[in-house]
């Protein structure tokens, strides 16, 4: 399954928010690009009434899905982990970013490509590399099906200074078994950065300042 999260088990390791988004920098990149093309802008709702990042992961062999997102994050900084009955420390924890940590994590999103992830090019890209290990006798099969969701909600988000500002921006963003894609095909820079992306938030779920809520 992707990022090492099992239904059998879950361990809370330390992990620092500085080198969560060490690698964020202050510019961001188009998706798989490698080129800077500026800082983005974000604008959201520093309330705690709608999350604006939600990020869960789905386990298709289990029958009873849970569906409460495993990690959903507010604009006031706080940071909700849900960890279902079925993996170890089950339970509800929260803890708190800084807005200039919530500010980093928006921005290494953007440079992931998350926002920009065009999901019908990033397929067509796939299919074509498959069927080129197909035409060269290369085949893959996966049993267990992990479907990645991430949401993302924003009052406005703009790329960089020279993009068009979207107003009221949501993106949704998902993708099945996205780190063994992410591994199988390197050379996708969209696929990879998504990866990458999705890996950032499920560290999250590590924080060492988690306190239980119920």
């Amino acid at each position: 399954m992707s990022f090492a999260i099992q239904p059998h088990r879950f361990r809370l390791i330390p992990v620092l928010l500085i080198a969560l988004f060490a690698s964020t920098g202050v510019l961001a990149q188009g998706p798989g690009t490698g080129k800077v093309t500026g800082q983005p802008r974000f604008q959201f709702s520093t309330t705690a009434t709608q999350p604006i990042i939600e990020y869960t992961l789905v386990h298709r062999m289990l029958e009873n899905q849970d569906p409460v997102p495993l990690l959903r994050i507010y604009g006031d900084g706080r940071v909700h982990t849900h960890i279902p009955v079925y993996m170890k420390n089950a339970g509800d924890y929260e803890y708190r970013l800084s807005q200039p940590e919530l500010k980093a994590l928006l921005r290494s999103l953007s440079q992931d490509g998350m926002m920009d992830f065009d999901d019908a090019s990033a397929k067509t890209e796939k299919k074509q590399m498959e069927d080129q290990e197909r035409n060269a006798g290369v085949l893959h099969a996966i049993s267990d099906t992990t479907e990645t969701l991430i949401e993302i909600r924003l009052n406005e988000y703009q790329r960089n200074p020279a993009a068009g500002r979207i107003m009221g921006f949501n993106k949704r963003f998902t993708w099945d078994n996205l780190e063994q894609d992410a591994s199988q095909y390197p050379q996708s820079g969209a696929i990879k950065s998504a990866a990458d992306g999705a890996r950032r938030l499920h560290l999250m779920l590590e924080h060492p300042g988690m306190q239980r809520v119920k």
